[in-house]
This record gives structure tokens, sequence and C-alpha cells, in this order.
């Protein structure tokens, strides 16, 4: 067993995480932090050279939202603890390389953020609120309910927007893991805009109509919504995985635009 202080709260009282000695008698270091939005995490320097280095974050707010990722090595995101089938890791970020990936929403009350190699400054951003993420043209993330991978009750709604703010851009999401219980439920929705004419995407899966696992299906819109329900039912959970491309309504406006311009030149 090890026991792992999480940094020094602000309200006298002291928060130990216990975990099985087999799953983490390979990881060289811990760190452990306590944040919420009166003691917000910041940019925090995990060095693995001499091994696999573990930072592990409790948020009573349910949230954290990387921003950065800097220096060099492999960090991976647990929602909990590190497992040993990783069922319940959601992403795996190079330092350097995220410029598309980052920032990104992790929700979660607790998380493991795990860098096999190197040395790296993770930098947190606060500001966000709790349901919205923000996505522009050439970035990627994923969505995930809050217990993600572990058998319990599960709870996700999120909210990813355009930006900048309201402009069209081409949602592409899919499923990747989904445990649909009992009358669970997941609905995908969105703002869809189809010929310049504005309606609601929407997709709804239980467990007599589940999702096609690792299927894409996209749209055009301005705002994307993932809401699942477990019902009271334990779980673990769902895991989906978007992009946010260019759309080709521009190409569409501008062809309608010369067309125009055509007929009345013919007038």
């Amino acid at each position: 067993m090890t026991v792992l202080i999480l940094d020094n709260p602000t309200d006298g009282f002291a928060w130990l995480l216990f975990q099985d000695y087999e799953i983490t008698k390979n990881i060289k270091s811990f760190q452990g932090e306590h944040c919420n939005n009166r003691n917000l995490c910041g940019s925090i320097t995990s060095d693995a050279t001499n091994g696999p280095a573990a930072l592990q974050i409790y948020n009573k707010d349910g949230v954290d939202v990387i921003s950065d990722l800097s220096g060099s090595g492999q960090l991976e995101v647990y929602i909990g603890a590190v497992s040993q089938n990783k069922t319940n890791l959601v992403a795996t970020y190079h330092a350097g390389e995220t410029s598309s990936s980052l920032p990104q929403k992790v929700f979660g009350y607790f998380k493991t953020l795990l860098l096999t190699d190197g040395n790296a400054t993770i930098t947190f951003d606060d500001t966000y609120t709790r349901e919205e993420m923000y996505g522009s043209v050439g970035s990627t993330g994923f969505i995930s309910s809050d217990n993600y991978g572990t058998y319990t009750l599960q709870n996700c709604y999120a909210t990813l927007l355009s930006s900048p703010y309201k402009s069209t851009v081409k949602f592409r999401w899919s499923v990747s893991y989904i445990d649909l219980v009992g009358d669970s439920w997941l609905q995908v929705y969105g703002d869809q805009i189809i010929n310049n004419e504005r309606s609601t995407y929407v997709k709804d899966y239980n467990a007599s109509n589940p999702p096609q696992l690792n299927s894409y299906d996209e749209f055009i819109g301005t705002s994307m919504t993932a809401n699942f329900g477990d019902r009271g039912l334990r779980s673990k959970g769902m895991l989906i995985r978007y992009e946010v491309e260019k759309s080709s309504n521009c190409i569409f406006m501008f062809l309608s635009f010369v067309l125009v311009l055509i007929v009345n030149f013919d007038c």
C-alpha cells in the first residue's frame, strides 16, 4: 500500500490517497495536489529522468484543464489512478507536440498524470467554466464521463463550442468506448447548419441502440454537446473522441455568390 498526501489544503484537513502497491511499484516518484477554484494548480514540473513520475490531483470542482505541456517526455492522463490494463487512460501527449490537442478539459474529481520519461512542465488553466470547452479548426480532443474506466456511477454533460465563438466548423466525432447498462443513455446533439439554415443535430443511444465504436459521424455547425445519463446504475462510462475541421459551408457560400453574379450579369 502506498500513501500520498495531496498538497497542503487551505481548509486545514489533510487529503490522503491510498493505492495498491502492485499498481504503483514501478512509479519512481509521486506528487500530490489538491486543486480547486481557491487553490489553483498553476504550473507543475514533473521529473521522470530516473523513471516514471506521477502527478495526482484531487479537485472537488470535478474538472481540470491542461493547457500546455513543455519540456520533454510522454504524458499519460488517467481518470482515477494508474491502471495496469489502461482502461481509464483518456489521452497520451508528447511534450512540445500538443498544438492541436491542448487545451483539454479532463473531467473527474481525481486524476493521475503519469510522465513516463523526460522532464516536463504541465500548465493548467483554471478560468474555464465547468461544462464548456472550445475547439478551433485543427484541434482534437476527447469528452468522457467523470469516472471513465471505473465501475461506478458516471456523469457527463459537456459542450464543445467553435472558436472563434459562433464560427462555423465541421465536428467529427466517434465513441471509443461506452458501457450502456440497463436504461442508461447517451445523447450527442448540436447547433447544425445546412445550406445556411439552422437546425438541431441529434444522435440518441441506449442499450438496445448502441453506437458503432470508432465509427466517425460529422456535422457542420457551431456547437456539440455530449450528455450521458447513468439512471443511477453503475457502469464504466463512456469516451468520445472529436476533431474540429474547416467547414465546407464557406465554399458553398462562395459558389452561391459567384452563381448570383453570373445570373445577374446574364440578365
